[in-house]
């Protein structure tokens, strides 16, 4: 089995809780023979196939950050064709532009949300997000929640 994870960012240009729980979901899972793959943005430009620990990490070139928020046209084509070799697709939220990319790749994979953490800061751009969230969200085959709170 080959799992995708899809997130913002990453190893080693963060090592904040979100990138800390993919690497630990990533390395645990080889141990039962699962391969994972990583595709996040960076400011440092694309790269494939670079080894982190026992999976694989993939770079997109990240294109501008708003609002927290990291954009890049590049990802959509990385996306799609990392996706096509991934068993199951797995999406760490919140991350609005990931909705967008996962809409526009048309992937038909199994998906799995890890939902670490409602939207708090930007609460007036959350409004006009909500929608496509929404229906991001109801796409999942499976969401599991970081705390009960999340489940509410």
């Amino acid at each position: 089995m080959k799992i995708l994870h899809f997130y913002k960012t990453y190893q080693p240009e963060s090592f904040g809780g979100i990138p800390q729980v993919i690497f630990q979901l990533a390395e645990g899972c080889s141990k039962q023979g699962v391969e994972s793959d990583v595709l996040y943005l960076s400011k440092r430009g694309a790269a494939r196939n670079e080894p982190l620990g026992q999976h694989m990490t993939h770079r997109s070139k990240l294109d501008i950050e708003i609002a927290s928020t990291g954009f890049s046209l590049s990802v959509i084509r990385d996306f799609a064709e990392l996706a096509k070799q991934a068993d199951i697709i797995h999406y760490h939220f919140p991350w609005p532009f990931m909705d967008i990319v996962h809409f526009l790749s048309r992937t038909k994979k199994p998906t799995v949300i890890s939902y670490h953490s409602d939207i708090v800061k930007q609460k007036h751009l959350l409004k006009l997000y909500q929608p496509l969230m929404h229906k991001f969200l109801s796409t999942a085959d499976a969401i599991v929640a970081a705390s009960p709170n999340y489940v509410s």
